[in-house]
């Protein structure tokens, strides 16, 4: 907004329109979209010739389409037409978002990528999705060095984290880059050596939170549990009522020490039609996710936060289990964060008298979600649930208990499912934990993630492929498919030499069986590959080899 009005941005558009979805929540009764434009009535008049006269020339910024509290696909009401017509909020937004009013007008929707699906549904098209994955890894750097004055500090930091390959990819998340270098500025004040402390998104916030509480409550270095357990309320209520915006008066209910200085809450003004209203938020959802987490290890009873963490992991289990993950994405990512609290590494920050309690109800759910679930070849898994119990395994970061929950799964199957650098990382943490894993299918590797995951792969057992790699990454290859494998398919994607190849089938000699070779943009085929072909399936059972030169030529088939 600010750039487009020093003329840096938007240059085409008339008038540029933003639409909070959190203060949408606020609202209730009819409302027109001029209404939900909140602008001075003086300029109404001139608002409603442009929307009317040059519609094309207007951009509406919704911002947090997943922070709804409101349903869009249950619309009972008749979409107004008429961008001055008032309606109820939820049909006024749905007929703005489906075009039923100002059609030729732009929009430009954030939202969090989990609830992208819901979001088409509803959004008129033609639409392009366009997902920003955060910082690059120059672009954490350039941010550490911003961050520091001292530019001795920025180096020191950032070498500590480019050293951590977990913590290097939870800084792509900006919010999480401000953290680490929050947390790295204070240790490096203590002359603290922080880099083995950091390993899990919980731990990164355990510490972060430690620090926010030393620099505003000196008389104490320890958390006032009174304070933390006041917030933890006030998250899990927002969570269960979908709200991330409070008023002072709800602020005054659940927080029992409320202080407009609270360092991990934002203040900031509400415009109404003739008033403004102070309001408050998390200074992220990411920590209204985490107090609400937290808040379960600070209930004084023991047997009040297990009844209450029992219907939290019922409603996230029958998600898991009918592959609706994500239906209720907040659900997932407070689960998550109890596992990281349940991890012995952070019991020293929890403390908590049902701590031992929560953490054996936590382990038994999961296994009880694997047992139910069935993740085996004939029920394959939605793999968004199954990125979601690694996640789970990742944050409680207990040896054993992943060993002993990734050895039970007979089947990891990532086969049309992308998978993010940070899932790589959390993926070849839980392989690395054990000795043996059944099954593994990944598509779309690309060369660097199949060397960073080779450690973890050539403990599989049975394994399925698509790669593209060079002839430099050959040798990787090799190495992460081992000897004495099953390997139901092989998919090679990129353009090998018929050196690499030979290399490649000579390789695959050494397995039990080899089901589907499929090699594409291989130049030629030489008389080794075809008689290693010819011994290959002979030898393992291989059903098919299939070569495509290019796009524009037929496939050449070797079958058994």
């Amino acid at each position: 907004m600010h750039d487009w009005a020093s003329e840096l941005l938007f240059k085409d558009f008339i008038l540029v329109f933003h639409l909070n979805c959190k203060e949408l929540n606020l609202l209730s009764g009819e409302h027109s979209v001029v209404d939900l434009l909140r602008c001075d009535e003086e300029f109404t008049p001139v608002i409603l010739r442009i929307l009317r006269d040059s519609p094309g020339k207007v951009l509406f910024v919704i911002d947090g389409f997943d922070e709804l509290r409101f349903s869009l696909n249950e619309i009972t009401s008749v979409l107004p037409s008429d961008p001055s017509v008032p309606a109820p909020i939820e049909a006024t937004l749905t007929a703005l978002l489906k075009g039923n009013v100002l059609r030729q007008g732009l929009l430009l929707v954030t939202t969090r990528s989990t609830v992208s699906d819901k979001l088409s549904e509803v959004l008129k098209t033609p639409h392009r999705f366009t997902e920003i994955l955060g910082f690059s890894e120059d672009g954490v750097k350039e941010y550490f060095q911003r961050f520091f004055d001292d530019t001795v500090l920025s180096a020191k930091a950032y070498e500590h984290v480019q050293a951590n390959e977990t913590l290097i990819t939870s800084c792509f998340i900006p919010v999480i880059c401000w953290i680490v270098c929050t947390v790295f500025r204070e240790h490096f004040q203590e002359s603290v050596d922080a880099q083995g402390d950091f390993e899990t998104t919980s731990s990164i916030f355990v510490y972060f939170i430690n620090t926010l509480i030393k620099d505003h409550c000196e008389s104490s270095s320890r958390p006032d549990l009174t304070s933390l357990r006041s917030l933890g309320q006030l998250a899990d209520k927002g969570m269960q009522d979908h709200q991330v915006l409070f008023d002072e008066r709800k602020m005054s209910e659940l927080l029992t020490d409320f202080n407009v200085h609270n360092p991990f809450l934002c203040k900031f003004l509400m415009k109404r039609k003739v008033y403004r209203e102070t309001m408050y938020s998390f200074m992220h959802m990411s920590f209204q996710e985490f107090f609400a987490a937290l808040h379960f290890f600070l209930i004084e009873d023991e047997e009040e936060a297990c009844r209450k963490l029992q219907i939290l992991l019922k409603s996230t289990a029958d998600k898991v289990n009918s592959f609706r993950l994500i239906e209720e994405n907040w659900r997932d990512r407070v689960v998550q964060f109890l596992f990281g609290l349940s991890s012995s590494d952070v019991f020293a920050f929890v403390k908590s008298a049902s701590w031992a309690a929560i953490q054996a109800q936590l382990k038994e759910w999961l296994m009880n979600v694997i047992h139910i679930g069935k993740y085996s070849r004939r029920n394959s898994s939605d793999p968004r649930a199954m990125l979601f119990i690694l996640h789970c395994l990742y944050e409680i970061h207990e040896k054993d208990f992943v060993m002993h929950v990734i050895e039970s799964l007979e089947w990891i199957s990532f086969s049309t499912h992308d998978l993010q650098r940070t899932d790589y990382w959390v993926l070849l943490y839980c392989l690395q934990c054990c000795q043996s894993v059944r099954y593994m299918h990944l598509d779309s590797l690309t060369a660097e993630n199949l060397r960073m995951l080779g450690p973890g792969l050539c403990k599989c057992k049975e394994l399925g492929l698509k790669v593209n790699l060079s002839d430099a990454y050959v040798d990787d290859l090799i190495s992460a498919l081992g000897e004495k494998k099953i390997i139901h398919e092989l998919r090679i994607e990129s353009s090998l030499s018929a050196e690499s190849v030979e290399h490649i089938l000579r390789a695959l000699h050494k397995q039990k069986s080899v089901g589907w070779i499929f090699l594409c943009g291989v130049k030629a085929v030489s008389l080794n590959i075809a008689a290693t072909s010819v011994h290959l399936i002979q030898t393992t059972g291989l059903r098919k080899i299939t070569r495509h030169p290019d796009k524009k030529t037929a496939s050449v088939c070797l079958c058994l």
